[in-house]
């Protein structure tokens, strides 16, 4: 039997990270143009595809952003 099709499997769209993320499609872009981000996989529609691990990320730069962490300049 072949593996069920789900959101683990075909990742988050870009507007699904943003809801979860609170982040502005605009800002998840920006960051991956930047390097904060890798390069987030595309499907064939080339419509961003975010992984798990990817939504990981995006949520501990989240987290990090609502600290006191210092800004490097």
């Amino acid at each position: 039997m072949g593996e069920a099709v789900t959101a683990e499997t075909t990742g988050m769209g870009i507007t699904e990270m943003a809801e979860l993320s609170e982040l502005s499609p605009d800002t998840l872009r920006w960051y991956e143009k930047e390097g904060i981000l890798p390069p987030v996989n595309r499907d064939p529609t080339r419509r961003r595809t975010y992984s798990p691990r990817e939504r990981d990320l995006v949520l501990l730069l989240t987290t990090l952003r609502g600290t006191a962490c210092p800004r490097r300049r």
